[in-house]
């Protein structure tokens, strides 16, 4: 099952060579390998060549060292082969991996083209602040098994230190609890980051609008930054912040993607 997590990570195209594709290639291939060979095995189709290569020389008067460079060429192209069968652990296609190397900006459009189709076709509803808030909007993250499981939209600037920022999160409901922890981390991280050294106080709940009717979230605050959640419609919504009042945030759908471009 292919699993990816995280907050949204935009891959930009590179300046490389093009006379050094061929070797970035073999790179990925190497990268992407089931089964890795250790260098004693190497050493020892090596022995096995030399030994049957000085027989057939004896006998034919073939150059030993064929065998000795085939047995070896045969180890590393198996292993290399591995790369294209048996399950695929990166989660990323192999033609993908090669498609940035052969042509970076056609790889870069494609990411785009498939983050926001993702988007458009979420199987949940998508939330954000309304159209009046003057800040600047992207497409924070996302998560899928598949199919999206967890997708997530930023307001404020994106990658700055300061200022105020608020994550809206969509995820199925999974262990409420599990989230609860994860949040709680990333809170304790966000506090330390900003040398706030006070604990974290226990979870406590909050009223936030969502589509103009009050819900009820699972609040926690350290410092600047604080984390809520609560369970709407059958799916969670997470929401992380700093420098953003809590009494100040007002939802709504999100139905235009076009207010919220890839960073």
């Amino acid at each position: 099952m292919e699993t990816s997590y995280g907050r949204f990570v935009l891959l930009r195209p590179v300046g490389q060579s093009a006379w050094s594709a061929p070797a970035r290639l073999v790179q990925v291939v190497r990268r992407r390998r089931r089964l890795i060979p250790s260098p004693g095995l190497y050493l020892l189709a090596a022995a096995v060549g030399s030994a049957l290569g000085l027989g057939t020389q004896l006998l034919f008067d073939w150059p030993w060292w064929l065998f000795a460079a085939g047995f070896v060429a045969a180890v590393a192209v198996f292993f290399l082969s591995t790369a294209f069968w048996g399950p695929d652990r990166t989660g990323v296609p192999l033609a993908e991996e090669w498609l940035w190397v052969l042509s970076p900006r056609r790889a870069h459009e494609r990411q785009r083209h498939l983050t926001l189709e993702r988007f458009r076709s979420a199987p949940f509803a998508l939330y954000g602040l309304p159209p009046h808030w003057p800040g600047d909007r992207y497409i924070a993250g996302w998560a899928s098994a598949g199919s999206a499981v967890a997708l997530g939209l930023g307001h404020g600037e994106p990658g700055a230190e300061d200022g105020p920022r608020l994550h809206v999160e969509v995820r199925h409901k999974h262990l409420t609890e599990a989230t609860k922890d994860e949040l709680a981390e990333q809170l304790w991280l966000d506090a330390m980051a900003t040398a706030a050294e006070e604990p974290l106080p226990d979870w406590s709940t909050v009223t936030v609008s969502v589509e103009a009717r009050p819900v009820t979230f699972e609040w926690l605050a350290g410092g600047r930054h604080w984390a809520a959640l609560a369970e709407l419609d059958g799916f969670l919504l997470i929401l992380q912040a700093r420098d953003f009042p809590i009494e100040s945030v007002e939802l709504e759908r999100v139905t235009d993607l076009e207010r919220y471009p890839l960073p």
